[in-house]
């Protein structure tokens, strides 16, 4: 009971200056620290360790879905498996022409991860993220069926059909 008495006191109690610099100067490097540990750690994540490509190609949607230019397309190529950190990709789509080209791409199997979102502040765009929801919910991670086999040479023309659930990588 004394010992909480003592504790509770001493928290309570007012800080003389010289304490509350020395509290300030060591949250401010555990801050620093923080920060440059997260910075080290991604740093870390280009480190492949294999071969790396490029693959490039089209993405055919579904007639459903309509598609603004201004609407933001992301390809993810996410690792079947958890292999650590540096694994798998990411590139943008043209909501022009519907091509992509992701650099820098690991060898090894992925999962094709596609997600639309329509620009902010545009009219309607609350109304289209709604609509997309459906698509992009079955096109994440969790949900996709769509795979794809990287190896050690580059691919070109690929062809990922979203209407029939299909990938042809030449």
């Amino acid at each position: 009971m004394n010992l909480l008495l003592i504790f509770v006191c001493f928290n309570y109690l007012p800080i003389s200056p010289a304490k509350a610099l020395i509290m300030k100067s060591v949250r401010r490097f555990l801050v620093a620290f923080t920060f440059a540990l997260s910075l080290n750690m991604l740093a870390g994540c280009g480190e492949t360790g294999g071969k790396v490509v490029t693959v490039s190609g089209k993405v055919i949607f579904p007639g459903q879905i309509k598609l603004e230019d201004t609407d933001s397309i992301e390809l993810r190529f996410a690792p079947e498996s958890f292999d650590g950190p540096g694994k798998g990709a990411a590139t943008s789509v043209s909501a022009k022409d519907l091509s992509f080209s992701a650099t820098n791409v690991p060898s090894g199997k992925y999962k094709l991860v596609i997600s639309v979102q329509p620009y902010a502040g545009t009219p309607g765009s609350n109304k289209r993220m709604l609509q997309l929801e459906p698509f992009n919910k079955a096109n994440d991670l969790y949900q996709t069926k769509l795979t794809v086999e990287v190896g050690s040479q580059d691919l070109k023309d690929m062809v990922i059909d979203l209407d029939k659930k299909s990938v042809k990588a030449n």
